[in-house]
């Protein structure tokens, strides 16, 4: 849609996003786990990253597993002060999954990555403004209003920001 200039992608609740729901029932395995990764959450991870119009991540919360994927893969991230991301994947016993590997070294570098991926820690919003995985860290209350202006600063600038291809 020409007349969309910037999406803001947050999540309901109390968090952006909590990966998925591995405790919804029936744990998918072998054939249906790639068709899940591959058709549902690659296909909506690919069409961020490839969405011609910046997209802000507001991240109100936590962002773990598959939904710190959805927030890296945004061009821009604002976080609440009480938010933090994590890569939980080696409580469960499985790689981390949604391009996460290659999106946290390309954002802090691969030691660092490595470390969160082994780790499962939090990374506070604060620490994740000095890393690079967060662009802003509002107050909590005002994570949504701050993503949304930001978008409606950017699609009302005199040049269309597209974030895919270095036009500003």
């Amino acid at each position: 849609d020409d007349a969309v200039r910037a999406v803001v992608l947050t999540g309901a609740g109390r968090g952006f996003s909590a990966g998925a729901d591995l405790k919804a029932g029936e744990i998918a395995q072998g054939a249906e786990v790639e068709r899940q990764l591959n058709e549902e959450y690659g296909a909506a991870l690919r069409e961020i990253a490839r969405m011609p119009k910046p997209v802000i991540a507001a991240v109100n919360g936590f962002a773990t597993g598959i939904g710190g994927s959805y927030a890296l893969a945004c061009d821009l991230v604002v976080m609440g002060e009480s938010a933090f991301f994590q890569v939980p994947f080696q409580r469960i016993a499985l790689v981390p999954d949604g391009g996460m590997t290659w999106l946290l070294a390309e954002r802090v570098g691969h030691r660092r990555a490595f470390e969160l991926a082994v780790s499962g820690d939090r990374v506070p919003a604060s620490r994740c403004l000095e890393w690079g995985l967060c662009n802003r860290v509002v107050p909590d209350a005002e994570v949504v209003s701050s993503a949304v202006a930001w978008a409606e600063q950017l699609s009302t600038a005199d040049v269309f920001v597209d974030s895919r291809f270095g036009r500003w």
